[in-house]
Formats: C-alpha cells, structure tokens, sequence
C-alpha cells in the first residue's frame, strides 16, 4: 500500500517490549491506546485516518494512516513528545 504524501505509523512503534520487535523510541510510562494515538495525532493536525491492520513482526493491532510531513522518524519523535506529555499528566 503506497500512498503519496502518507505514512503508516504503527502502534508497536510505542509499546514494543524492545527495539528488535519494533519500538522505535524510548519506552513511555505505560502503553500508549490506538485513541491515545489517534489524538496526539490529531493535536499535530496530521489527519490521522485509522487502519485495521496487525504489525507484522509481532502480530498486534494497530496501525494509523497520517500526513508526510517530514520524514518517518521525525514525524514518530513529533508524536512520541506529545505523548510523553499526555502520559505525565
């Protein structure tokens, strides 16, 4: 599934136990929900449109279709703060 100017951001990217199974930042306080995700998203006005899909690696669901804005990872650290900030409250 190739979009133009979308990326898919998976769940497992915040809740993987490790980094080979799929995380991709550093562990948060507890794990994050799909809604939790949806709304960071949405506070970062990138359009998040919800899949249902399963992480490949591991199985799990959950996965979000948002706006390419800048690259991947960037777009992953942007969302991991606003949930960092969620996560603290």
């Amino acid at each position: 599934m190739r979009l133009e100017g979308k990326v898919i951001i998976w769940l497992e990217y915040f809740n993987a136990q490790s980094r080979s199974r799929g995380r991709r930042v550093q562990k948060l306080v507890r794990p994050v929900t799909l809604e939790e995700l949806i709304k960071a998203t949405k506070e970062l006005g990138l359009n998040p449109v919800p899949l249902n899909k399963r992480y490949p690696r591991t199985r799990k669901d959950g996965a979000i279709l948002v706006d390419k804005v800048a690259s991947k990872q960037r777009i992953i650290k942007m969302i991991y703060v606003v949930l960092q900030n969620y996560l603290r409250k």
